[in-house]
């Protein structure tokens, strides 16, 4: 007797987004996740929640999976991180990869 094939939806792995940014600045908070801390940094910058006047201390939060970190940069580091962030589209993987070197 013949074996009989049922018929269906595959199911197809998503990607998952294993990185998570969140930003605390000037009383706004910006939650954002993405495939790499990079790409996070660079959802932040196109986002409308990116200070172009940064006035307080920034708290970031970032995790990669289950390895999570967190970096407070005062005010004028985080003026002069943003501005070449947003200026040179290198600076973020820069960024990132230090990010991801503090989680190991």
């Amino acid at each position: 007797m013949p074996t009989k094939k049922k018929l269906g939806a595959k199911v197809t792995p998503k990607n998952k987004l294993n990185c998570q940014l969140e930003v605390v600045v000037n009383d706004l908070v910006y939650k954002g996740e993405a495939e790499t801390l990079d790409q996070c940094l660079k959802d932040f910058i196109a986002s409308p929640d990116f200070p172009f006047a940064v006035k307080t201390r920034v708290v970031i939060r970032y995790s990669e999976g289950d390895k999570a970190g967190q970096v407070i940069w005062p005010t004028l580091k985080a003026r002069r991180q943003f501005n070449l962030i947003s200026l040179k589209p290198y600076w973020s993987e820069l960024v990132a990869e230090r990010f991801e070197n503090n989680l190991a």
